[in-house]
């Protein structure tokens, strides 16, 4: 049984994995240094959501900043990785971000009324 998993392990490139540090030795090799940018990224995405979802207008706007730097690492490491999916979804990403970004720009600061007496709800 064990000689099965490590054959289905070593099939999937998985036990070489196992094996290397998590963190690349002073000597690193671009491959390797690009494969951590998950890391940052999934910070930086965190830390954005966070800031998005503030009521301050000053906090979304950075928020939405700290967005889209988050889609440039995670476009760099989908290419690295060779993950074409990850890099169109973080190009339709940036680009809602760019819409929220204007959208809570300080034009946004004052939200529009809708017209009263039009016909519609009360």
């Amino acid at each position: 049984m064990a000689t099965a998993c490590r054959g289905t392990l070593r099939a999937h490139g998985l036990q070489r994995a196992a094996r290397e540090p998590a963190v690349p030795a002073a000597g690193a090799t671009m491959n390797e240094t690009l494969g951590l940018l998950q890391w940052p990224a999934m910070i930086a995405t965190v830390a954005a959501a966070w800031l998005v979802a503030s009521t301050r207008q000053r906090a979304r706007r950075v928020g939405f900043w700290i967005f889209l730097c988050s889609n440039v690492l995670w476009a760099a490491w989908g290419l690295h990785a060779g993950a074409t999916a990850v890099v169109v979804l973080q190009l339709c990403l940036a680009a809602l971000n760019i819409r929220g970004a204007n959208k809570a720009g300080p034009s946004a600061a004052a939200p529009r009324e809708a017209p009263t007496g039009q016909g519609g709800d009360p």
